[in-house]
């Protein structure tokens, strides 16, 4: 079959454009899918790992809040359920107790802002949770302590679950967490399909028994591979977050390459669109070529076959040379086209790889970029956010930022963002605005002049008192000018509020100093102020229906220099205030009847305050301004001397006097320090008690002869402590109170050997076992032997030197040198010691000292 030069041409075109099209169409879809499958995997791995991560974040988050809930659950100062709804992620705290394998619930505490919140969008009430920790807690051993886990009680909710042991109790404390929050981001996500397994549910297991089919638990912590989910080919990442929970990432393959078939059916209408112009071109070409050399020769046959290599030789010089030669120059011509459309079609082929890894690399660094900088400012725990010369925010902003300033930037401006209303402010914060954008002054000068703190509260010990503190910092375009301006608020509420309780502290030093270093003329000063208040009633009265407003003016001002000379600075204020009061409304000519009683509350209170101040005054160094004595001091050769004389005489009521009154003191005197001694104790060694209790602690006596005695009870009130009173759990399983005492009582007992002093101490503690003093003191002195004493005579051997029932020596006891200490020094004062003590109840210690008076 023979085929003419216009059908080779036109079919020679045409297999060449579609060998070139479908080459360039396989090796580009080839390339395509391996590099997509490669972004993929890599895109489902990462947001895979992102979850896993942010779930681990929450996991440990939620480990610190169960160990801090746990540390504070018993801490009866503490309202706990106050503590759980401030902890705005937790959902429900409680407390689970283990019978037989068997676990209950003791004791919940709920989140009511979080279970409402989740009751009215989902339908989820506390039973739900109830129900699932049950069945988490029988499912898994956890007397260990910290298991964890992801509950699900309903639908693609997510809740954490941690368990752990309570502190000082066989219990365990559970804690769960709302995840909804973080994975409501993750389920939206339209592109991908993200799971969130727990593999402790059979449920779970079961439901997604599909998806985990191919995952191989034991060697692999994350991967990503194909697989057939429901009959359809899935791409899956996947990412164990611990032991118990897996993160699935997955995306629908034939979703994922859509594009790939948009691309090639895109190329493929333009290799037909190429296709049609060829032949086009051909059939013209080559009706162009085969016409001439039809009707002119048949030697053309060669050169119309399609060797463009081949000349043809035309040796006529007519119109048939010229066509000759012309066809000549397209042969050649077409030959240099078809190589340079091969190099062109080369130089595509490389631009459409080198293009698509480009684009894909920039898109991945565009998103790595984007996350760093989201992970970067949430993570920031300062208030970052950015406004434009009108003063309006960016929506870029940190999540500090509504804590800090107390309100979201979100679509507001700077004046609503530092509470400025004012209008003079308002003016004044955008003329500021116009210097800093124009740069009119340098921008290190320029924010000197504008906002450098928000402060709410009026006072820095209000609850609501914050100081926030501002700073700062340009961003520059390419013309170095200022385009935006970053402001960042730090809060410095807790170093305001520390520099100004050291100033009060410091001020009020000051202020009992300058009291007690002039004494005589304070206490003039307190005459003074009591006859001032009398003059009060002078100022203003509503008989006479008349105010001398001058003269309550003045009375006040004086009050306010004398408080002034001794810094009394709270009282100062008060009076300086009533003094400004007046002076505002006495030339508004104010109706007599209804301001004297205003004027008399002034009086009042600040007469209330200055009682006030007396008392806390003389608590604290022991004047008795509140109960208006005063005190004249002498030296203690003058008491002596004074001593001397008493005794010349033979007056026996004198000497009672002198030694009532002047050598006799109170004997709390000597014990108060004993009560911080065991708050500070019991804080140390973590024990529940709230101080000594006395009875006659008025009991006045001779102290010279008995500082020894009261110096040494230190040894036993730490023992008391240490030994005696238990931990708060085991005084609570004993249904005692949590709270241990000690109880003191003060006596004087006639005996025939003369006076003695009755000092009775009483715990509630565990008491002392004889059989562990036995065995103790045994083993201490294995050639001796005590099998003859009884247990209320065994007892006794605490007071043996260097015996004690500690095998380690701490800061309180364990070196056996305390309460044998005290036996001494009793021993020595003629005194004698008796214990009684009842295992589980406590132990009474009663002394009694002989009492040698003075007089």
């Amino acid at each position: 079959m023979k085929f003419g030069i216009k059908f080779k041409i036109i079919l020679g075109i045409s297999l060449l454009l579609i060998v070139c099209t479908a080459f360039n169409l396989g090796y580009s879809y080839k390339l395509f899918t391996e590099d997509k499958t490669s972004y993929i995997f890599e895109a489902g791995l990462k947001k895979a790992e992102n979850i896993s991560d942010q779930i681990n974040f929450k996991l440990n988050d939620l480990i610190v809040r169960a160990e801090f809930n746990s540390a504070l659950l018993g801490n009866p100062e503490i309202d706990f359920d106050k503590l759980i709804n401030n902890q705005n992620e937790i959902v429900m705290v409680g407390i689970l107790e283990t019978k037989n394998g068997q676990a209950s619930i003791v004791k919940e505490y709920l989140n009511t802002k979080s279970t409402n919140r989740l009751s009215a969008a989902y339908g989820i009430n506390p039973n739900d949770f109830i129900k699932e920790v049950l069945s988490s807690a029988n499912t898994f051993s956890l007397l260990s302590g910290g298991e964890t886990l992801i509950l699900s009680p309903k639908s693609n909710l997510k809740f954490l679950l941690h368990i752990t042991k309570m502190v000082k109790s066989e219990n365990l404390l559970f804690s769960i967490s709302d995840l909804s929050p973080l994975l409501e981001i993750f389920y939206k996500d339209q592109i991908y399909i993200n799971k969130i397994i727990s593999l402790t549910s059979a449920r779970e297991r079961r439901e997604n028994a599909e998806w985990i089919s191919g995952i191989n638990y034991q060697k692999s912590k994350k991967g990503a591979f194909e697989t057939k989910i429901n009959n359809q080919d899935v791409l899956l990442a996947y990412v164990f977050v611990n032991d118990k929970i897996l993160v699935l990432n997955a995306i629908n393959k034939s979703e994922a390459f859509g594009i790939t078939k948009y691309l090639i059916l895109k190329t493929s209408i333009f290799a037909f669109f190429l296709l049609g112009l060829a032949t086009i071109a051909g059939i013209y070409f080559s009706s162009s070529i085969t016409f001439p050399i039809i009707k002119l020769t048949n030697n053309a046959k060669k050169i119309a076959k399609g060797d463009f290599s081949s000349k043809v030789h035309i040796k006529t010089s007519d119109e048939i040379k010229i066509l000759g030669d012309t066809f000549n120059l397209m042969s050649s011509e077409i030959r240099i086209l078809l190589k340079n459309k091969e190099q062109l079609i080369a130089k595509l082929e490389d631009y459409s790889k080198n293009l698509e890894k480009m684009v894909e690399k920039r898109t991945l660094e565009l998103k790595e970029a984007n996350d760093f900088m989201a992970l970067m400012v949430n993570s920031l725990d300062q208030g970052l956010l950015v406004f434009d010369n009108e003063l309006k925010c960016h929506p870029m902003f940190t999540k500090a930022c509504e804590q800090i300033f107390g309100i979201s930037p979100l679509d507001k401006s700077i004046p609503e963002i530092l509470s400025i209303s004012n209008v003079e402010a308002l003016e004044s914060l955008k003329q500021w605005s116009q210097v800093v954008f124009n740069e009119m002054i340098p921008f290190e000068s320029a924010i000197g002049l504008g906002p450098r703190q928000k402060i709410t509260g009026r006072s820095y010990d209000d609850l609501d008192y914050k100081f926030v503190q501002i700073d700062y910092y340009p961003m520059r375009d390419d013309d170095d000018k200022i385009s935006n301006v970053v402001m960042i608020g730090t809060d410095r509420t807790n170093e305001v509020q520390a520099t100004e309780k050291a100033k009060e502290k410091e001020a009020y030093v000051s202020m009992i100093l300058k009291i007690l270093n002039n004494k005589p003329q304070f206490e003039s000063f307190v005459s003074e102020v009591e006859d001032i208040f009398g003059q009060f009633k002078k100022a203003f009265s509503i008989e006479e229906k008349k105010i001398e407003f001058d003269l309550c003016m003045m009375l006040f001002h004086t009050l306010n220099g004398g408080f002034g000379i001794y810094n009394i600075t709270k009282l100062q204020l008060i009076a300086r205030d009533c003094e400004n009061k007046i002076s505002n409304i006495k030339d508004t000519n104010p109706d007599i009847l209804e301001y004297i009683p205003v004027l008399e509350s002034y009086v009042e209170n600040l007469k209330q305050e200055f009682l006030n101040f007396k008392v806390e005054l003389d608590s604290l160094v022991g004047t008795k301004f509140a109960t208006n004595q005063h005190f004249t001091e002498v030296s203690r050769d003058m008491i002596l001397e004074l001593k001397k004389l008493v005794l010349q005489t033979n007056n026996e009521e004198l000497k009672h006097y002198y030694s009532e009154y002047f050598v006799k003191v109170p004997i709390i005197n000597y014990f108060k320090a004993y009560d911080d001694l065991c708050k500070t104790t019991a804080i140390k060694i973590n024990k529940e008690f709230n101080g000594l209790t006395f009875h006659n602690s008025e009991l006045r006596i001779e102290v010279e002869p008995l500082l020894e005695f009261f110096n040494v009870l230190v040894h036993l009130f730490r023992n008391c402590l240490d030994h005696g009173i238990e931990d708060a759990s085991i005084r609570q399983l004993n249904g005692k109170d949590p709270v241990g005492h000690i109880d003191i009582s003060f006596d004087t007992v006639n005996s025939p050997e003369g006076k003695l002093l009755l000092v009775v101490i009483q715990d509630d503690g565990a008491g002392i076992d004889p059989q562990v003093i036995r065995t103790r003191w045994q083993k201490m002195n294995a050639d001796k032997d005590i099998s003859n004493l009884l247990d209320k005579e065994v007892i006794y051997k605490i007071f043996d030197p260097f015996f004690t029932t500690r095998d380690e020596v701490s800061d309180l006891s364990g070196r056996g040198v305390g309460m044998s200490a005290i036996k001494e020094v009793v021993d020595h004062l003629n005194g004698y010691i008796e214990i009684e003590s009842h295992i589980g109840i406590g132990t009474i210690f009663s002394f009694l000292i002989p009492v040698n008076e003075l007089l």
